[in-house]
């Protein structure tokens, strides 16, 4: 199409008409010389509403001052001036283009979930037994004594022993002093001669011992340690009398209990000496006579127990 313009030379008109997702679409395009190209655009819900649309600005480009009204066409009005007619309002503005719909996205296949390890599962109980090992934890030890001894007698009395240690590592986080044990032991000691006069009494003491230990001190490296203890004893003693006249054997009841003091210098991962004192107090103080009232023993209020030992970490 190519109205004549209003200034001279020819405009040229394109109009387009095209189907949409919300209805239909018209693009006007007018080119009027000495002016820049105008776009319009119009959208409704059908073709024909879209056309009338386009008709009516193609009009007002051609004419803006014509009417567009039914009176126009009859012949009635002479030469009567013709009344203004206000303008069509504008075509309402085209909506926005609807965004593309984007394809539905296909959802990854749904796996089933990973079931949860159980208690039955093996490296779930190894993580939790290697977790309690970091907690909490013991190690053992094997101990042989050789000890004297002043508690049990009058003078010096030899003893050995042995025992069997547990102790407790609490974790990391507990500070290291705080590492307590307990030990099972025995002590027998040899025959103890003692000779008065007209013949002699021998004494032989045998009692079960448990040490607990609640502190360690550890020093150069770790491998000098020092441990104060409780102890207690209980067993018996027993005395034999020789060439003495009535004389006979007789065993009594032994208690004792005590605290001591225990260093270890580790010599290897597995191997430690050590030196220990000892100062226990016995619950009952028998004396031992014969027949003419002469004393042949009796232990001391407080005895004490000194000796080495040499132990084994399994």
């Amino acid at each position: 199409m190519a109205p004549r313009s209003s200034r001279g030379g020819s405009a040229h008109v394109h109009v387009r008409l095209a189907p949409g997702e919300a209805g239909y679409t018209g693009t006007l395009v007018i080119h009027a010389p000495e002016r820049p190209a105008t776009t319009r655009e119009i959208a409704g819900p059908d073709c024909a509403s879209v056309a009338r649309g386009l008709a009516v600005v193609v009009a007002l480009a051609i004419d803006p001052s014509a009417r567009l009204d039914a009176s126009r066409a009859d012949g009635d009005g002479g030469d009567a001036p013709p009344a203004a007619v206000e303008p069509p309002p504008p075509p309402p503005p085209a909506p926005p283009p609807a965004a593309p719909t984007s394809p539905p996205t296909a959802r990854p296949p749904v796996t089933p979930a990973a079931s949860s390890p159980t208690s039955d599962d093996p490296a779930l109980g190894g993580q939790r037994r290697a977790r309690e090992r970091e907690r909490l934890r013991f190690t053992f030890a094997l101990e042989a004594r050789a000890e004297l001894t002043t508690a049990v007698t009058s003078g010096v009395l030899p003893v050995a022993g042995a025992a069997v240690e547990a102790r407790a590592h609490l974790g990391a986080q507990v500070p290291s002093w705080l590492s307590p044990s307990i030990a099972l032991g025995v002590r027998q000691s040899s025959a103890k001669h003692i000779r008065v006069s007209g013949g002699a009494a021998d004494f032989i003491w045998t009692a079960a011992t448990l040490r607990v230990c609640p502190l360690r001190l550890v020093i150069l490296d770790s491998r000098l340690e020092a441990s104060p203890c409780f102890e207690l004893g209980a067993g018996a003693l027993r005395a034999e009398a020789r060439g003495l006249s009535g004389g006979r054997g007789t065993s009594t009841f032994w208690l004792d209990r005590g605290a001591s003091l225990r260093v270890s210098y580790r010599l290897s991962p597995s191997w430690a000496i050590g030196a220990g004192a000892l100062a226990t107090a016995p619950a009952n103080r028998n004396r031992y006579r014969i027949s003419t009232g002469e004393l042949i023993s009796q232990a001391p209020a407080v005895g004490v127990t000194a000796g080495l030992h040499l132990e084994l970490r399994l």
